[in-house]
This record gives C-alpha cells, sequence and structure tokens, in this order.
C-alpha cells in the first residue's frame, strides 16, 4: 500500500495492521501502523489466508487495499469474515471487464456493443457484425496495457499473430483453438473521454469531480484536467450514468473511479473500479476542489460525518505527459525550465541518455511529467503542457546505436573489458553514439555486439599481448589495418592498471600507470596522501593476526579492517574492539579473487572515520580535478559496510564546499593521477572531509546512472572524450534527484522467482531490475556482499523526500520467494 494512504488512515485515527511482503516492509510502513504483519511472498491466495488467520487473533473491522493487484483478494477477505464494504459479486465485476459488460446488460446503464474473445474467430465475428474500428483490451489489466485500436481486418489479423507470439502474462494469446485467455472486443466509442470520480456510503453516490482525460491513438491517456471543461448538462449527464453503474453493479462504500465516453449519443461506459484514480489524480482533485479522497475514504470507516459539501470549483489543477516520438535518447535537459514555470507543483522528466523511447502503447512507456495550478482549467492545462514543453529529449534513430555523422569520422576507441550487462550496458551503449567502439575481452563478446565494431579475444590483464594485439592492426572489421586508436579506456576496477599500461605503450592520453597502481593497491594510495598531508584515516598494513592486534592497539580502537586491494566493499569490517579484531581479520582475508594481485601484507587496520559517506565523481584532466555530482551512500549489514542505496541531488551543496573540492584536488595531485575520470570516497567527518579511498575509473553500483538522471552528466562520455584527448562537456542539463536501493532477502535462500508488482510502483519509479533468478542462493553481507541482492529500484523525483517514499513504494512491490538456507 502505498504510504499516503497509511497516513490518511493514521491521521483519521484509526489503528491500522498493514500487511505486506515480509521482504518489503519498510521503516515508513512500521512508523505509520499499529502493527504490522509480515506475508512471506503475499500473493493474493496468501493474502485471503494470512488475513483470515489474524482476525482469528486481532480483528479487524474491514480490509481494505488502494491498488488493483488485492481488490479480489481484499474482497474475498472482507465476504468470507463477514465485514463491511462492497459484496464480492460486486468486485468480482468490476474486476473483470467481460463480466462487468454482462453484468450491466439489461439495466438502466447505457448499453455498449461488446463480447468475450477467446479466439481469433471470435474477433472477426465481432467486428463483422460491428463494424471497424473496434477496441480489444485484455479481461483484466490496468494502465492502458495490452489495449489494442484495430481499424481493418489486416489490422485484426496482425493483433491476433501479435498477441499469438507474445504468450503468457498481461498480453495473453488469441489463438484459433479453444481455451486461450480472455480478452474483450467493444464497439469505438467516438468522443471526449472523461472519469468521474466518486464516494459512496450505504449506497448513495457522491461526485466529488470530472476529470478531464487526454489520450493518444493507442488509447494512453497522455493528460488529465480538474475540473472537465464541459457544460453543466454534461456533468450532469456523466454523474447520472456514473451513479447508475455504480448501483447496477451494487457498489455500497469507498472511492470510485469511472471511465466514461461523453459521445454524441450521451456518456458510455468504459470501466470503473472501487479504488481512487491513477496518474495523480487523487492530488489534483485535492488541489482543485479540497476534496482529498483518500481523507475522505477514512473519515467514513472511522465513523466520523463526511462533509460532502463544498463550493463550486475555486481553481483548476492539471498533469501533462511527456510523450517523445520513438528513438535512442542522445541527450535530455530543461527540468529546471520545467520545474519554474508558473503554477507547477512538480515536474519530472524520467528519459535518460541511452534510453529507447517506444511507441506509447502503455502508460509506463511514457518519458515524463509535470503538474500545474491555475485559476481555471484552461490555465492550468496550458502550464502543465507549458511546463513540458520545456524538457529537452533529443533523439537518433532507435534503430542504430551510432549517431548520425560518416562513421569514418567518429574515432575509433578500444575499450578494455565490457563489465556486466545490468551494470555497465548504459555507459557502453552511450560511448557508441560518439565513438567506434573496439573490444578487447577474454571471451567472445555477446550481449556487446549492438554496440562495437569489432573485437579481439586476449588476457586483458596482460599488457605486453594487448599491446601486440593493438598494433598488429586489429582494430575494426571495417578499418583499415593501419588505422590507430584514438584512445584507451576501461571501467573495470581490476583492469586500470592494464589498461594505463597499454594506452602508455601506444602513445595515448592516461594518467602514469604507477599513480593508477597506488589507486588499486589503498596501502600505496594511502602512503602517498600520508606523505602530501592530505586528510585521511591513519592505516596499517599488516601479514597476520598479531601485527593486526598490535595496529588496532597503536591506531585505537574503533577500527576498520579491510583487504588491501579488493572493491565493492567486499571484506570490509567494523570492530569496536579487542574481541571483535580476529573475527573482522578473518572476514578481510576470507575474500579474495585470482585476478587481485597479491601483497606480503594483505590486510589493512585503519582508523574508523565517523560521518556521512560521500563518493564524488569527478574528471581529472591534465591535472586538473572538476567534480561532476556527489552519491550520498546508504550503508547497512554492520559490521560491515555494505552499500545498499545511493542518492544524487543536482546542485548538491557539497559541490562547492572548498574543503571537499580542496581536498580531492590535493588528493588526485599526492598520487599523480593526471588525465582519468575518478570516483572518490570520503567521510565527512567533525573535522572536515577525509578521504576513504580514490578509484581510477567510474563508480559502481549504477552511480555514474544516477548522475545522469539528476545532471544530465554522460560520464561515460566524458570518460571516453578524456581517453582521446577532446575536451569533455562536463556542464549539468538536469536538475532532479535521483536514487538507487538495492533489495536483500530477509534470510539466507535460494531464490525461487522474484515479482514485480507493477501495479503498485510509484509514477517516479525509473527502473526495477531483476538480479536473481531461480536457483541462486542469496546469503546476506558479509557471507556473500553484493551478489545478496535479488533486485534494485532507481527513482527519479523532485525532492529528496519524494524520492525517498517514490524508493519506499517502489521497494515494496518487489518480492523475492525462496527456501530458506541452513
Amino acid at each position: 500500500m502505498r504510504t499516503e494512504v497509511l497516513e490518511a488512515a493514521r491521521n483519521a485515527g484509526l489503528h491500522i495492521t498493514y500487511m505486506g511482503p515480509e521482504s518489503s516492509v519498510t521503516q515508513r510502513h512500521h512508523d505509520l501502523a499499529d502493527a504490522v504483519t509480515a506475508v512471506p511472498g503475499l500473493t493474493p491466495e496468501q493474502a485471503v489466508r494470512a488475513a483470515i488467520a489474524l482476525h482469528e487473533a486481532a480483528p479487524f473491522d474491514l480490509a481494505l487495499t488502494a491498488g488493483d493487484t488485492y481488490l479480489q483478494a481484499v474482497a474475498q477477505i472482507n465476504h468470507v469474515l463477514g465485514l463491511g464494504a462492497n459484496a464480492l459479486r460486486t468486485i468480482s465485476a468490476v474486476n473483470d471487464k467481460a463480466l462487468m459488460r454482462d453484468v450491466l446488460r439489461g439495466t438502466v446503464v447505457r448499453q455498449v456493443a461488446a463480447a468475450t474473445v477467446r479466439n481469433r474467430d471470435d474477433l472477426r465475428e465481432f467486428a463483422a457484425a460491428h463494424g471497424f474500428p473496434v477496441i480489444l483490451k485484455p479481461a483484466r489489466g490496468s494502465g492502458s496495457s495490452g489495449i489494442h485500436v484495430i481499424g481493418d481486418p489486416p489490422e485484426l489479423e496482425s493483433a491476433a499473430e501479435e498477441l499469438d507470439f507474445s504468450g503468457t502474462g498481461d498480453r495473453e494469446g488469441i489463438g484459433d483453438g479453444e481455451g486461450a485467455a480472455s480478452w474483450v472486443v467493444e464497439e469505438f466509442l467516438v468522443g471526449r473521454e472523461f472519469s468521474v470520480e466518486t464516494h459512496s456510503t450505504a449506497g448513495e453516490h457522491h461526485l466529488l469531480a470530472v476529470t478531464e482525460k487526454f489520450t493518444n491513438d493507442n488509447r494512453v491517456e497522455i493528460g488529465h484536467v480538474v475540473p472537465a471543461r464541459i457544460t453543466p448538462a454534461e456533468r450532469a449527464a456523466l454523474a447520472d450514468e456514473t451513479k447508475a453503474v455504480l448501483t447496477a453493479l451494487g457498489v455500497q462504500e469507498g472511492p470510485g473511479h469511472t471511465e466514461m465516453i461523453l459521445t454524441a449519443r450521451g456518456p458510455r461506459l468504459i470501466e470503473t473500479h472501487t479504488r481512487p484514480g491513477g496518474d495523480a489524480i487523487v492530488e489534483l482533485v485535492r488541489l482543485a476542489t479540497g476534496f482529498d479522497i483518500h481523507q475522505l475514504t477514512f473519515s467514513w470507516l472511522s465513523g466520523e460525518p463526511v462533509d460532502m459539501v463544498r463550493e463550486p470549483f475555486a481553481g483548476a489543477a492539471a498533469i501533462w505527459f511527456c510523450t517523445p516520438p520513438e528513438g535512442r535518447v542522445t541527450a535530455v535537459g530543461g527540468v529546471a525550465e520545467a520545474l519554474a514555470c508558473e503554477g507547477v507543483e512538480d515536474a519530472v522528466l524520467t528519459a535518460a541518455v541511452g534510453d529507447v523511447i517506444p511507441p506509447v502503447r502503455t502508460s509506463e512507456d511514457r518519458a515524463g511529467f509535470a503538474f500545474a495550478t491555475g485559476a481555471d482549467a484552461d490555465t492550468a492545462l496550458a502550464r502543465a503542457k507549458e511546463s513540458v514543453a520545456q524538457f529537452a529529449v533529443e533523439l537518433a534513430d532507435a534503430a542504430d546505436t551510432t549517431p548520425a555523422v560518416d562513421a569514418a569520422e567518429r574515432p575509433l576507441l578500444l575499450l578494455i573489458g565490457s563489465g556486466g550487462q545490468v551494470w555497465r550496458e548504459y555507459m557502453l551503449r552511450s560511448m557508441a553514439t560518439r565513438y567506434r567502439v573496439h573490444l578487447f575481452c577474454p571471451e567472445p563478446p555477446t550481449w556487446e555486439l549492438p554496440y562495437i565494431e569489432g573485437h579481439g579475444v586476449v588476457d586483458t590483464l596482460d599488457v605486453e599481448a594487448m599491446t601486440a594485439l593493438a598494433r598488429a592492426g586489429s582494430a575494426s572489421a571495417s578499418a583499415s589495418a593501419s588505422e590507430e586508436f584514438s584512445g584507451v579506456l576501461t571501467y573495470e576496477e581490476t583492469r586500470v592498471e592494464a589498461a594505463a599500461g597499454l594506452a602508455t605503450a601506444l602513445g595515448l592520453r592516461t594518467s602514469p600507470p604507477e599513480a593508477v597502481r597506488a589507486c588499486r593497491d589503498k596501502y600505496a594510495g594511502r602512503e602517498a596522501l600520508r606523505r602530501a598531508g592530505v586528510p585521511q584515516a591513519e592505516s596499517i598494513a599488516v601479514a597476520g593476526l598479531e601485527e593486526a592486534r598490535e595496529a588496532a592497539d597503536r591506531i585505537g580502537y574503533p577500527v576498520v579492517v579491510k583487504p588491501r586491494a579488493l572493491s565493492a566493499s567486499c571484506g570490509v569490517t567494523f570492530a569496536a574492539g579487542p574481541e571483535q579484531l580476529e573475527e573482522a581479520f578473518e572476514e578481510a582475508g576470507r575474500i579474495w579473487f585470482d585476478e587481485v594481485a597479491t601483497y606480503e601484507r594483505p590486510i589493512l587496520i585503519e582508523e574508523f572515520l565517523d560521518g556521512p559517506e560521500i563518493s564524488v565523481e569527478a574528471v581529472c584532466r591534465d591535472g586538473r580535478v572538476t567534480a561532476l555530482f556527489v552519491a550520498r551512500k546508504s550503508l547497512g549489514y554492520a559490521p560491515g559496510f555494505e552499500e545498499t542505496g545511493h542518492l544524487v541531488l543536482a546542485g548538491d551543496p557539497l559541490l562547492d564546499d572548498p574543503r571537499l573540492l580542496k581536498v580531492l584536488q590535493d588528493a588526485h595531485t599526492a598520487l599523480g593521477l593526471t588525465d582519468t575520470v575518478t570516483h572518490t570516497e570520503l567521510r565527512l567527518t567533525g573535522d572536515g572531509p577525509r578521504v576513504v579511498e580514490i578509484n581510477a575509473r567510474v563508480g559502481g553500483d549504477r552511480i555514474p546512472y544516477l548522475g545522469g538522471l539528476a545532471t544530465g552528466v554522460d560520464i561515460g562520455l566524458i570518460a571516453a572524450d578524456l581517453a582521446v584527448g577532446a575536451v569533455p562537456d562536463t556542464e549539468p542539463t538536469r536538475s532532479a534527484v535521483a536514487a538507487i536501493r538495492f533489495l536483500y532477502p530477509d534470510r539466507d535462500l535460494t531464490t525461487a522467482s522474484v515479482e514485480v508488482d507493477r501495479d503498485r510502483l510509484p509514477d517516479a519509479t525509473h527502473d526495477v531490475q531483476v538480479l536473481a533468478g531461480p536457483g541462486k542462493e542469496l546469503r546476506l553481507p558479509p557471507k556473500d556482499p553484493v551478489r545478496s541482492r535479488y533486485a534494485f529500484v532507481i527513482a527519479v523525483a523532485g525532492t529528496e523526500q519524494s524520492c525517498a517514499a517514490a524508493l519506499d513504494e517502489a521497494a515494496a512491490a518487489v518480492t523475492v520467494h525462496g527456501t530458506p538456507l541452513a
């Protein structure tokens, strides 16, 4: 359940028991609810069983949900327990469009020609009887998902073929045989589209507002305004028809969202829902009318009188969605300008460089939104549209992975290693828009092929082997044998030293290999910083446990114990005192990889720095450092330092902090870095910023991607520009907040599945990625850091608070199922 719904329930003075997936319950749910029941998985069927069992132990008065996913389950719970609210048959009809049409047939509700479709012949017969165009939609569905506008027989056959091909899911197949999934075909209604927002009490239906809707050719909603621009007679007709629909279906209580087409013959029903409308309609209604739909619901439940009387509309509110044409995004911007428009409440651009903008066939295909207020509907709508018009989304042909310039004019970039697809594809995709990329890799490429011109299979840790291959003229399948590389680049931590050595051998721009080596060897880096007087943690390299004890006594507890040459917080452990040191030492020495150098003293004992931890992405050119953006870290799983999330704020005040900028520059100078992008981790202590470590590469954990979403700065292109000697563009073009949160199971388990309830994802959700497939063992940190994540969610919003709230909601919509490990 979205947290604003819980807030409304709390404000109404209700006693709240929240039930949700065990792995997705957030602190915010605990803060707002009187009791929290966490259920592993929580499918609708499990929700029914768990709620009935809960009622036996702690009776409740009503079950309620705010989204479509559990509507049927909640109705079943209330039915079995004999609680109030709407009847099970009512909710069943609301949730199933085919059943809804059957129930309404023969009532006073104005009829729409419709039929259930289970095979291709059903579809053909309906079109023959009623003519084209027709609307084909899933019997159960929301968010405009799976809707087809079919204009003629060829389109009908094409749609049937497409649905056959798509298999199962939201768009199940229409086959020629029996037993295929149920779809509904309806006559095409011509007219303006509206939704009627209502609140029902004891079968009496109260009109709250009429929302005017705007859709594209695929019937996907691209805008809303409250109040609708209609005559009093049209408003009365829509209200009367809506009340007739709700009465015929047996709706008794709660919020309603009924979608209508106002045809030349009068209002005709599209569908209705016993929940508030989505797409920020709740907020539009509140801003325009003063009615808080959530608060009305919970005031009714608490037994308080519900005030359904309001003054005439004193204002208006509108939302408009960004729907760019199809293509691959090459640049974005304009968010600051959009937010600055008069009357704008919020503006969010979700498109990012490298994204492919698809045809807008579902709500998820939209690329951003703005909503605004005004004295009247025309003014609010114009302001929302004007705000969206400020968004800059530059596009290339979605089928191309190169810009519209002669390939021969683009420099040839040699990339060493490609990393994991989930973590680095966005960067390779971005580089390919400006450069021809040739890949050196230890194994033949797979997912990388659309972005590269050629490749060579070679040991990417062997500088001599790579140098020989590069000089042999294996530049590209389309390049002449004599063509030389313009630059060498890597974003893999284990290959930064080899890449610097290769660039040096080829006479290309790079930082000195010894400077890069000092970044890989944390102790060598510490010593360089110590000699230069750069603020940092005191550090001592040790070979064994006795040396570790001596070092810890010398530094003073608490201390941090870490491997000398690993990354991603692997093996990093906090030791509060001598009794924790031995275990921390063993943990630091337990994790190692074949590609990591070995040292006589492989473990570091370091001073613990107290204060928030941040990372700074920067570009160092000719030794001069430019900070690009700051990521604020979330840490967990003490005594380890697992990075559980990051947040990037455009215009972060730390970017203007002279102490931070001086430490950053001094650290790069001390290490001898001259030409590279860097990822520097620091702690903001009471004595000022102090360096944790510097990496001669871009950050991991999708931090550069967050930077692009928040600021528009494309660090992948900056790194490539720097490698070939070009002057990179470091100016921000966006102003937003972007954050990522990693999801972990609540115990060690073997994964069975990871489910994403997309109906529950908030509008600010930018991406959800599942990381664990069936059979993967997830062992919580510190046993298996990083790889214990089963998914991550990314959100983009206008403020830190709204971004954090969106992450809470998005995380709650992702559930892992599995078998606990012994």
